[in-house]
């Protein structure tokens, strides 16, 4: 659908894989699009511009305009970490997708593997503590854009890798009283026009999307720091604009008015403060992260598979009641099921 762009094969692949965990709907797997089954159309996806005959290899993702669209710089193209770490991460859910529709696997898994230590050897700076670009010529380039902080989900890096590039991620550089940059205020590229990916801004998925990721990757200070900052959304804003501005309460005027990104801010609290996790034998449960956000908590008629759930959370108690259970308890960072297969 639409123009081709480079993260158009790990989002199909990304929102197949959701959509079958969550609905454990797995004979959508088998259904026939032009005469292609859907999970062979994501073994496609996962093996665009690839060849798993030769050795791995860095994909070029073409020019600036087929990425960030950046005005002031050309240094975040051709080789560049992410979407190369999203290729990681497919690889590994395709073998999981192909066994779920019970069908040969491509046994790409290994190949993810291979394709890490690959991002690290070329593309990871030391110096910078950060990962760069490569150009065509062999150059590498840094650009200290929020895309880096992506490959956190990619299963890509280190622990060291991840604490380093994590510290960048303070007041000097990307954050602010009311958000989170798109770049770098340090960089020289900073672009006061451009609020999405020039830095003034964010793309009004990506804060919330860096907020579960640092959920889920383990760092639960820095993602309850980064959602403090951003809860003004929901007061002032009464729909998500494209971009939303991170030292001051504002947003993009000459964008869209409403985006449907918007809908990545319920996740982080879901999956990310919530912890919700729907695994693949069809149990799914919450372990919530302690919180100094606030001291009582409410959700109410969320519709997990058969199940209607309300949950509450008053100081460290969780309280989970459905229609179908007694009303259970138990203390912040223990998990509770929802549904049970």
């Amino acid at each position: 659908i639409g123009p081709w762009y480079s993260y158009n094969q790990y989002s199909a692949i990304r929102a197949i894989y959701d959509y079958v965990l969550i609905s454990g709907d797995r004979a959508f797997l088998s259904e026939k699009i032009n005469n292609k089954t859907v999970i062979d159309y994501c073994i496609d996806q996962a093996l665009f511009k690839d060849d798993i005959e030769k050795n791995v290899a860095l994909i070029d993702y073409g020019s600036n305009h087929n990425l960030l669209e950046l005005k002031k710089t050309d240094r975040y193209q051709f080789f560049v970490p992410s979407p190369n770490a999203e290729r990681c991460w497919s690889y590994r859910a395709v073998d999981e997708l192909c066994k779920w529709a019970k069908v040969t696997s491509q046994n790409l898994s290994p190949h993810a593997d291979s394709l890490a230590k690959l991002i690290t050897n070329k593309l990871w700076s030391e110096e910078e503590q950060w990962f760069l670009t490569l150009d065509t010529l062999g150059h590498r380039h840094f650009l200290p854009s929020i895309q880096i902080f992506d490959m956190l989900r990619c299963n890509v890096l280190s622990k060291d890798q991840e604490q380093k590039i994590l510290n960048h991620l303070n007041e000097k550089e990307f954050l602010s009283e009311y958000g989170v940059h798109s770049l770098s205020k340090l960089d020289p590229a900073y672009d006061l026009n451009d609020a999405d990916w020039g830095g003034p801004g964010i793309y009004a998925g990506d804060a919330p999307e860096l907020i579960e990721d640092l959920y889920l990757s383990g760092y639960p200070e820095k993602a309850e720091d980064i959602l403090n900052r951003i809860l003004w959304w929901g007061k002032y804003l009464p729909y998500y604009p494209q971009a939303i501005i991170a030292d001051k309460i504002d947003y993009r005027r000459n964008g869209r008015a409403n985006i449907i990104a918007g809908i990545t801010s319920t996740q982080s609290i879901l999956f990310g403060l919530l912890g919700l996790q729907f695994l693949p034998d069809g149990d799914v449960y919450i372990k919530p992260e302690k919180t100094n956000l606030f001291n009582k908590f409410e959700i109410n008629g969320l519709q997990i598979k058969e199940e209607v759930v309300d949950i509450s959370i008053i100081e460290n108690i969780i309280s989970v009641k459905t229609k179908n259970q007694k009303e259970r308890k138990a203390e912040i960072g223990e998990r509770i099921y929802l549904y049970e297969n």
